[in-house]
């Protein structure tokens, strides 16, 4: 174990040096390169001669939605009750999600700030009371247009009318 020895500006980020290690933090985009999920900083440790690489920081939101699925923890503050759980899915401009037994399907557009889902459809098995509850709640909050933001933990915020919101976490 090595003391934090504090860091020191570098170019573009900080440097911290110790006895047997370096740590170079580079305000950079990096890609883990095992998914799609892009961090905020470039990472470089170097411990006795031998050097990582790797990401760190915040997660950066994705481009678009495009191509991208999400599970859904929340749904107007209340956690999804399903064990099948809730998701949503976007593909071109294609939208499906499920709260938990029935599956809505529609169209999307998103200029990156504000998500609008249009001529949505669902199918209609019949599930216990609280499962068809939250998932009439996801039905009505998508025919709403929904302000997107994202969380430093990389979670996607939907925010509707009145303030209601769905929250989501990327499926890598």
């Amino acid at each position: 174990a090595e003391a934090n020895p504090g860091a020191r500006p570098s170019f573009n980020g900080r440097r911290y040096v110790g006895e047997r290690m370096t740590v170079d933090i580079t305000m950079q985009p990096c890609s883990d390169g095992m998914s799609d999920r892009r961090y905020a900083e470039t990472v470089r440790l170097t411990v006795d001669g031998r050097t990582l690489s790797g990401c760190g920081g915040a997660i950066v939101p994705p481009a678009g939605l495009d191509g991208t699925s999400w599970r859904i923890v929340s749904i107007d503050g209340a956690a999804i009750v399903s064990d099948r759980g809730g998701e949503m899915r976007f593909e071109g401009s294609r939208l499906s999600a499920s709260a938990g037994c029935n599956r809505l399907v529609g169209s999307f557009t998103s200029d990156g700030t504000r998500l609008t889902a249009s001529q949505m459809a669902a199918t209609r098995m019949a599930c216990p009371p609280d499962i068809m509850a939250q998932e009439m709640r996801l039905g009505q909050m998508l025919r709403q247009s929904l302000a997107i933001r994202f969380a430093p933990d990389g979670r996607m915020i939907l925010t509707g009318d009145g303030g209601a919101t769905i929250v989501l976490e990327r499926m890598i």
